[in-house]
């Protein structure tokens, strides 16, 4: 089975530390709630598809790993 998202694995890793560094707080009892809720992504479908739409029209950047971050968070 070939997958739609293959190759795209670094730029989606890049997705969640984006994500992990918005969403760290500075205080500690936060930050350890916020870690204790665990995955807090899910398919990560629209930051692929960001990031397919980026590769076909030139090239992924760290913009377009950020804004799939910000909507994976939004969602």
């Amino acid at each position: 089975m070939i997958s739609a998202f293959a190759g795209l694995e670094p730029d989606l890793e890049a997705v969640e530390e984006h994500m992990a560094r918005a969403l760290a707080a500075d205080e500690l009892r936060v930050d350890g709630l916020i870690h204790d809720l665990g995955p807090f992504h899910g398919k990560m479908l629209r930051p692929a598809l960001v990031l397919l739409v980026a590769r076909a029209l030139g090239g992924i950047t760290d913009l377009h790993r950020k804004l799939g971050a910000a909507l994976e968070m939004i969602h």
